[in-house]
């Protein structure tokens, strides 16, 4: 991606790219190159990129590239927890796209809404949103935003301490959400089923562990250090349930150790604040 923002030309591409693809290059080029970084654990260059794709969508001006540019960032500011960006970006785009009549976009950006919502405290709105665009999602045979809005649905009843909820929409939408929404939603949902069968079992939570361990190999291969990073530190807090105190250190230390931005983010501060629990 790098290679293309290195080639175009704004002046020379931009119309071009607008007329024969139906959206601006150079902003969709930064917002997935933003999402990758937070993926790959660079959250202070995700932002940055979030930012500047966003401003060059607001300065062309082209309604589909404004809402996809506050969409796709919104996915990189959900896997760092940047849960008031999140919130920011995701209200902007539903009201923008539902005034540009896009539906897509605005589908999307309803479950990480509505997800931020439930985690702020506004549980009705919350699971309104989602469920909105789930109807959607059925209603229009969008695999892609039916997985994610069914993720969000299962975050949002485990925030609630539903645990029933979380496990039972949970555990029947992971094989979709590997097939539509790719790796990072994937190993995300894992980590959710996971830490639904600690909730309920405690330190015996087997199939945590099992899931865990396979969510680090996963996310060891793909280098998605931020999922690698979540899925470690669960894994970390279950073993130190169960004694196993230098196992947990040994786990998540290096994981820890990898990163040299982004201390900010919930996940980097929980981890070292269990480390330090662990010395």
């Amino acid at each position: 991606m790098e290679d293309m923002l290195a080639a175009y030309d704004r002046g020379r591409h931009r119309d071009a790219a607008l007329q024969l693809l139906g959206m601006d290059i150079e902003t969709t080029v930064l917002a997935w190159l933003s999402w990758s970084q937070a993926v790959l654990g660079y959250a202070d260059k995700a932002r940055a990129l979030g930012l500047q794709a966003i401003e060059i969508a607001t300065q062309g001006g082209h309604p589909f590239s404004i809402a996809q540019a506050l969409q796709i960032t919104s996915f990189g500011s959900f896997l760092l927890g940047d849960r008031q960006t999140v919130l920011d970006r995701t209200a902007k785009n539903t009201e923008y796209s539902g005034a540009q009549n896009i539906p897509f976009w605005l589908n999307v950006s309803l479950p990480l809404l509505g997800h931020a919502h439930v985690a702020m405290g506004q549980s009705a709105g919350g699971f309104e949103e989602i469920s909105e665009s789930l109807e959607f999602g059925k209603a229009t045979g969008s695999d892609y935003i039916s997985s994610l809005a069914e993720m969000c649905l299962a975050k949002a009843h485990f925030v609630m301490g539903d645990l029933d909820g979380a496990n039972e929409v949970i555990a029947g939408v992971v094989p979709y959400i590997e097939r539509n929404n790719g790796k990072d939603y994937f190993l995300q949902a894992s980590c959710i089923q996971a830490e639904v069968d600690i909730a309920r079992h405690g330190a015996q939570a087997s199939e945590a562990e099992r899931l865990l361990l396979e969510t680090i190999r996963i996310a060891k291969e793909c280098q998605y250090r931020m999922n690698e990073l979540q899925a470690s530190r669960t894994l970390a807090r279950l073993w130190q349930s169960q004694g196993k105190t230098h196992e947990a250190r040994d786990l998540l230390a290096p994981v820890y150790d990898w990163f040299t931005e982004g201390f900010d983010t919930p996940d980097l501060i929980a981890a070292k604040a269990l480390l330090d629990e662990l010395k």
